[in-house]
């Protein structure tokens, strides 16, 4: 199969932005998967979620401490759907939110799920001023035989503008 396969952990609910917090309807990291989805085509493109089976909070405190609690214990909770055809795509786009520098562990859930033996793995993430943090490293030691190519940051509040930096990012990892 050519076409490149989009998945996406998203938190919605209340989130830190830098004029306060806000209730958003829809996560920035799906807003950003969408967008890739849009960019890349749909036709050429599939795009999944990862849905842990216990939600985190919407409020952002509990959220965060949820979230430190699973990363200090060292937790990979459990998911919905461990995306059983993963092996059919070659390209991948990974998009989730930085969560205490690295990636959410229901992330890494699905990651250590699957043998991801020279796949294209282009990740992106969402945050409010910690970048990239570990991410490409933890993926590199995660998933050692893919191909992890250098990622995108993107702010978190600007996931509903960054069309052209993603646009520029997508199309030159063909």
């Amino acid at each position: 199969m050519n076409k490149t396969l989009i998945i996406f952990f998203s938190h919605k609910g209340e989130t830190y932005f830098p004029t306060g917090y806000q209730m958003l309807d829809k996560g920035n990291a799906q807003i950003i998967a969408e967008t890739a989805q849009n960019i890349l085509g749909k036709n050429n493109t599939e795009i999944r979620e990862i849905k842990t089976v216990h939600e985190y909070p919407q409020e952002y405190g509990y959220c965060c401490e949820m979230a430190e609690r699973e990363q200090e214990l060292n937790i990979f909770p459990a998911l919905q759907d461990y995306i059983d055809d993963i092996a059919n795509y070659q390209k991948i786009v990974l998009v989730f939110p930085c969560w205490y520098g690295t990636m959410p562990r229901a992330v890494f859930s699905l990651l250590k799920k699957h043998d991801l033996t020279n796949k294209d793995i282009y990740p992106i993430c969402t945050h409010e001023g910690s970048g990239m943090g570990s991410s490409e490293r933890d993926l590199k030691e995660t998933c050692p035989s893919a191909n992890i190519h250098p990622g995108l940051a993107i702010r978190g509040h600007l996931a509903n503008t960054c069309e052209q930096d993603l646009r520029t990012y997508l199309t030159k990892n063909k």
